[in-house]
């Protein structure tokens, strides 16, 4: 974002670098300094390919954060912001189309940043996205699905799966 916010200065800096605000050119000599290093920067064609490289990978990323719905694009909420339980359900299908999607990618084949992150979402992908599980209560045979909440994600599929395996492994009467 930071070399974003160069660009955009550049460019606005251009705008103002000739207006003598006391009517003496030697007040702009800064202003001319800092335009030509700026020149140099928004003019560099290796930076220009790696900015749009990393905006490619924001707009994925943006995708995958509203198909786990958390940290919404746009939005003020971070990771750790508000309890709105989710069903796993449609957050399971709009993941699914998500790595549909990637998989589909064109330049899926050669990329192996796009490969490690299909890698990642298989490897995890029962743990995310767990079957109810069956616990035996004193109340009687009890389903428990995994329900997410915005700011605990992650962490309640970790401490669900330790937690409803504890559970299972009880022989409660």
């Amino acid at each position: 974002m930071l070399i974003i916010r160069l660009l955009v200065a550049a460019k606005e800096l251009e705008l103002i670098k000739d207006i003598h605000l006391r009517g003496q050119w030697k007040d702009n000599i800064p202003l001319f300094k800092l335009s030509h290093a700026l020149k140099k920067v928004s003019a560099d064609t290796g930076l220009q390919k790696v900015i749009a490289a990393i905006d490619i990978k924001i707009e994925v990323f943006d995708q995958l954060r509203g198909a786990l719905r958390i940290a919404e694009v746009g939005g003020s909420a971070g990771l750790n912001s508000g309890s709105d339980l989710l069903p796993i359900g449609p957050i399971r299908k709009a993941v699914q189309k998500f790595r549909q999607r990637i998989l589909a990618r064109p330049d899926y084949p050669s990329a192996s940043h796009w490969k490690a992150m299909i890698a990642q979402m298989e490897k995890y992908w029962n743990k995310l996205f767990a079957d109810p599980l069956t616990v035996q209560t004193p109340n009687g045979r009890l389903q428990v699905q995994l329900v997410w909440s915005k700011d605990s994600c992650a962490i309640s599929v970790v401490e669900f799966q330790e937690s409803a395996e504890a559970l299972a492994s009880l022989d409660i009467p």
